[in-house]
């Protein structure tokens, strides 16, 4: 079986080179029209779930990691696989985001 369709879309996303690289997070995706569209609403995303917690508990909340991958599990429809630190995942409920830093305004 081919890793790749005829109009380039990647079965296998481990094997896929249409990838996006941020805050130590590999995201994989089957197509450039996954990708661009990852891109594309990233920011957009970011400030809706940013701004929504951030109302909900009456405090700045930024959880930019958190909306990447909620992003990316509705747009990469045929599959999920991403490395986080060089780990590797293949299934959302294999995430866990723990920890909290404390970010001071300058």
């Amino acid at each position: 079986m081919s890793i790749k369709s005829r109009s380039n879309v990647y079965r296998i996303l481990s094997e896929s080179p249409f990838t996006h690289e941020e805050e130590n997070i590999k995201f994989f995706f089957a197509s450039q029209n996954h990708l661009d569209s990852f891109t594309e609403k990233k920011e957009e995303n970011r400030n809706s779930i940013n701004g929504s917690l951030s109302n909900r508990f009456k405090m700045a909340i930024s959880l930019n990691v958190l909306a990447d991958i909620t992003l990316y599990s509705k747009i990469e429809t045929r599959g999920f696989y991403l490395e986080i630190g060089g780990v590797s995942i293949s299934w959302l409920d294999k995430v866990i985001l723990d920890g909290i830093r404390e970010i001071k305004k300058v």
